[in-house]
């Protein structure tokens, strides 16, 4: 799909708009960062006086920057810094639909909760907004809804004024449902590789990014249905247990169609990551885990499961392991050299003969005492191993 036809399929109306005519769009990703919240406010209940003070009451409790906003608009009025902001007629009535700038709309209803506190220079910059209006115009390419996706897109995920994480996957998780029911009229998630790409085209993305971020953003959805205490702070986590092909797999038993953990793998993302007393608190801490994971035991996992020992610790118990196994396969390497090394074919003095069959005898012993006392092996014997490796 060729994308640069798409801005012949609307045009943006100067227009002039009183705040108390301005709705928040309940499906903006800086609102909407719940699926709870996505399910009760819709499209037709915007104008309803309970939807915009629920949907107030949402956007407050994001951690959105909205005080900082407050505060600026407060101290200086409202400037227009050549951020548009984008509207939507609601059909038979005199209300508009933020397509983009809620947060500044949010910023400015609080305000007007108030309004005595203002100065009137201040309330005079409030009285009346100069604002856009998106005018679609039909096209047998683009729908109405992939040509505010291209738009908000080029604004928000390629663009200069970027969504966080969760946002950004909400968005390009929603935009690939309606292409999903478009092209296979499914209503239950799964992955199809040519909605994939046609998301991938709406917001000049790989195809891999597209699938990665919806995979996040199901895992996410997945956690909040089954009750799990997720936040927006578990975003980067979730993003590298699916990322790591191994973990996702193997531990987290992700489903490579529906995108989703199986009740094992959702119980075991819970006890790492999300309850109070868990072993993975970042980025760092999850690195170790997968190298526990690949490394270790299965007593070893269990551990940083049951949080019963800190990461490092078990971390070192690893090593140790591997060290030694490293340096019995070296010993067992110049075994094998000296095995080929027969005495009888060398021509030196009977006493270097018997020097390499003692040594031989030595090796030998060497291998099969460690064989049987692993333990026994102190770890600094191997830091020329270790140095090596690294």
């Amino acid at each position: 799909m060729d994308i640069s036809s798409v801005s012949s399929c609307y045009v943006l109306k100067p227009l002039q708009v009183r705040p108390d005519q301005l709705l928040l769009d309940p499906t903006n990703p800086r609102i909407v960062l719940d699926v709870d919240t996505n399910r009760r406010f819709t499209f037709r209940s915007s104008p309803h006086p309970m939807f915009r003070n629920n949907i107030l009451s949402v956007i407050n409790k994001q951690a959105h920057h909205i005080a900082e906003l407050i505060r600026g608009i407060r101290a200086s009025g409202f400037i227009d810094k050549g951020d548009d902001m984008i509207v939507k007629r609601i059909p038979r009535s005199d209300k508009w639909l933020v397509i983009e700038g809620n947060r500044r709309t949010t910023a400015i209803k609080h305000l007007l909760n108030d309004e005595k506190s203002l100065s009137p220079v201040v309330r005079a910059t409030l009285v009346s907004l100069h604002v856009k209006e998106f005018v679609y115009k039909p096209s047998a390419e683009f729908s109405e809804e992939a040509v505010i996706d291209i738009l908000l897109g080029t604004i928000h995920i390629t663009g200069r004024l970027p969504w966080g994480a969760l946002e950004r996957a909400y968005y390009i998780h929603n935009s690939y449902l309606r292409e999903l029911l478009k092209h296979t009229e499914r209503l239950e998630f799964e992955y199809n590789t040519a909605c994939s790409k046609e998301v991938a085209t709406f917001f000049n993305l790989s195809v891999k990014e597209v699938r990665k971020q919806l995979i996040v953003y199901k895992v996410y959805e997945q956690l909040r249905q089954n009750g799990y205490d997720v936040a927006p702070r578990h975003f980067s986590l979730i993003d590298m247990a699916v990322t790591d092909r191994n973990l996702s797999q193997k531990y987290f038993e992700l489903d490579p169609v529906r995108f989703r953990f199986s009740k094992v793998g959702l119980s075991r993302f819970n006890k790492l990551c999300i309850r109070e007393k868990k072993a993975v608190n970042n980025p760092k801490d999850f690195r170790k885990f997968s190298y526990i994971c690949k490394h270790g035991t299965d007593f070893d996992v269990g551990q940083v499961e049951l949080n019963d020992q800190a990461l490092d610790i078990i971390l070192d118990r690893i090593n140790s392991r591997l060290d030694q196994r490293e340096f019995l396969n070296q010993l067992e390497a110049i075994q094998v050299r000296l095995g080929d090394l027969p005495p009888s074919g060398f021509r030196g003095t009977k006493a270097e003969i018997e020097a390499i069959r003692k040594l031989k005898r030595m090796v030998d012993e060497l291998c099969d005492w460690y064989r049987h006392h692993p333990k026994a092996i102190s770890t600094s014997i191997f830091l020329p191993f270790s140095a090596d490796r690294n």
